[in-house]
């Protein structure tokens, strides 16, 4: 489970400020103590049944749930690597018409 996407998923239904995800556990914030996680003493005004629902349903639904965002996720790498392979071949381009890169990508050097 990746950490960073199970906090996506319940900061979708739970704002990200009322919780935090510690390993394997979500641990709802103390606004009280300045925002800390809650200790076990402390009870969290956001640890409610309603949350500890939400925590519990994305925690099942996981691997569902998060087919949707590792596709985006790869979309976007794709699209990143589709425009850095752009700017590089436009890069080239303007090198080989100001003379500085022969035919195969060589740097042309002046004497």
């Amino acid at each position: 489970m990746d950490l960073l996407i199970l906090c996506k998923l319940i900061a979708e239904r739970i704002p990200s400020e009322q919780f935090q995800v510690h390993g394997d556990k979500v641990v709802f914030i103390d606004p009280d103590r300045n925002n800390k996680p809650c200790t076990d003493k402390a009870i969290s005004p956001y640890d409610t049944t309603a949350n500890r629902t939400i925590v519990a349903d994305v925690i099942i639904n996981y691997d569902s749930l998060s087919e949707a965002i590792i596709a985006l996720t790869k979309d976007q790498i794709e699209k990143e690597e589709l425009i850095q392979e752009k700017i590089k071949a436009l890069a080239e381009f303007e090198l080989k018409k100001e003379g500085k890169l022969d035919s195969h990508g060589k740097v042309v050097k002046h004497i």
